[in-house]
């Protein structure tokens, strides 16, 4: 995994340190989320080019907590993933998802960037128009919003927060802001199954060695 470092720091400061997918405007709907999370309080926010970057800076030390938006197919992957915890959960909101074109170019071409989280929005854009579409998948919304600029004549599928923060052209909104559920990790601690794994061969151990002494007794 190619490592990009830190994109974006934002927030008051201090603990926790939240990583989290990110771009250099903090424009990511995960960005969002996470100051969302933070409030008012203390915390700062770490954008990383990927979940997985953002992960590996939790396991490193290098931040507090991961921040995963549920929608993020991959999910799963740090659910069982031996060197993270659940810490906390929350639902937050989500900022509406938008069609968009680049400026003074019309989308003539039949390609579409998006985020994998976005795959059933695409699905239901074709549903509705019946038109079959190239699909793109980049790492953010964000990047999402610099493809479309470097190739003008394309679509991408972004959040509004992108859209504004990289002046591409609004054509559509596809879904308008609503709650999403968020997953935050952390280093990992022992867990309960690590215990009891423990204790049983402790008791098992104890158990062998009370049959040895006996065994000369028996004879």
């Amino acid at each position: 995994m190619k490592m990009h470092g830190v994109l974006c720091r934002v927030g008051p400061g201090g603990y926790p340190r939240i990583a989290t997918l990110g771009d250099a405007r903090a424009s990511t709907c995960s960005v969002r989320l996470a100051l969302d999370y933070i409030d008012d309080g203390a915390g700062e926010v770490l954008g990383y080019a990927s979940f997985e970057e953002a992960a590996a800076a939790v396991k490193l030390g290098g931040a507090d907590l991961l921040l995963v938006p549920g929608a993020y197919p991959q999910i799963r992957g740090f659910m069982f993933d031996a060197a993270l915890g659940l810490r906390d959960q929350f639902v937050g909101e989500l900022p509406p998802i938008v069609l968009a074109a680049a400026p003074n170019a019309p989308a003539v071409e039949s390609v579409l960037y998006l985020h994998s989280a976005l795959q059933q929005v695409a699905s239901d854009y074709e549903d509705i128009t019946g038109r079959s579409l190239l699909r793109v998948e980049v790492s953010s919304n964000a990047v999402a919003c610099q493809r479309l600029l470097e190739h003008p004549g394309r679509l991408a599928l972004t959040n509004l927060l992108a859209a504004d923060a990289y002046g591409v052209f609004v054509l559509a909104t596809m879904r308008d802001a609503w709650p999403m559920p968020t997953m935050l990790f952390g280093q990992a601690v022992p867990s309960l199954g690590t215990d009891l794994r423990a204790a049983f061969e402790g008791r098992a151990a104890r158990r062998r060695g009370a049959e040895s002494a006996e065994a000369p007794d028996r004879k």
